[in-house]
C-alpha cells in the first residue's frame, strides 16, 4: 500500500498454480492507514476470486495482523471489522488459506499500488501488459 500527499492506494496480484500472473489491480482510495488499505486489497482480491469462481485460493499478505485476524487467531480491530466480514463472505464455499509473507514477497502488489497513485487505477492480465 502506498500513501502520497493524502492519497492512499492498494494493489493485489493473482497468480495461477504455476506462479504466472493472471490479474493485478491497483486502485486509488481515500487517505487511510496501511491496515485499512491492506484489508481492502484482500477484499478486492477475494471478490475477484468469487466472481471468477476460483475454488482454491491462497491469500498471501505481508501484514501479520491481517493474516492472524483472517485466521481468527487475533481479535479484529474495529476499523476493519466490516471489511474482514465481507472478505470472509466472499470466500464462503471455497478452499482457502492465509499465508504471511515478508515484505520482499509483496513487491509486485506494492508496485501496482504505487502505479495506481502515479497513473491512476490500473488492471493487468499478464506481466507483458505492465509498463516497465
Amino acid at each position: 500500500m502506498a500513501r502520497l500527499g493524502g492519497v492512499s492506494s492498494y494493489g493485489y496480484c493473482l497468480r495461477d498454480e504455476k506462479g504466472d500472473l493472471i490479474r493485478a489491480e491497483g486502485f486509488n482510495i481515500e487517505s487511510t492507514t496501511n491496515t485499512v488499505a491492506e484489508a481492502r486489497a484482500i477484499l478486492a482480491a477475494s471478490r475477484h476470486c468469487k466472481q471468477e469462481q476460483y475454488h482454491h485460493v491462497i491469500i498471501q499478505t505481508d501484514s501479520l495482523l491481517l493474516c492472524k485476524v483472517l485466521e481468527e487467531k487475533w481479535t479484529c480491530p474495529w476499523i476493519i471489522n466490516g471489511i474482514v466480514e465481507d472478505t470472509k463472505e466472499s470466500l464462503l464455499g471455497k478452499q482457502y488459506r492465509f499465508q504471511h509473507i515478508m515484505r520482499e514477497g509483496n513487491q509486485l502488489a506494492d508496485y501496482v499500488a504505487n502505479m495506481a497513485i502515479e497513473k491512476g487505477n490500473c488492471i493487468f492480465t499478464d506481466f507483458h501488459s505492465m509498463d516497465a
